[in-house]
């Protein structure tokens, strides 16, 4: 399930990028609006996904001892 999330977030992220450049080179107005969600959206992935991985960290030690 956190996978499915993961890939989510990442689809969202690029199309907002792609959906950037794209309105950069028709000289749209929502440029900001695509970068925002974009960066945000990665923001949010990298987070995510650091967390998960202090939790497997966690995990793991409480295993060990």
């Amino acid at each position: 399930m956190i996978s499915k999330v993961f890939r989510g977030l990442n689809a969202i992220a690029f199309l907002a990028i792609i959906l950037s450049y794209i309105a950069v080179i028709n000289h749209w107005k929502d440029v900001n609006l695509y970068l925002m969600i974009g960066i945000v959206a990665y923001c949010v992935l990298i987070i995510s996904v650091g967390v998960c991985m202090l939790q497997l960290i966690v995990k793991r030690a409480d295993e060990r001892f």
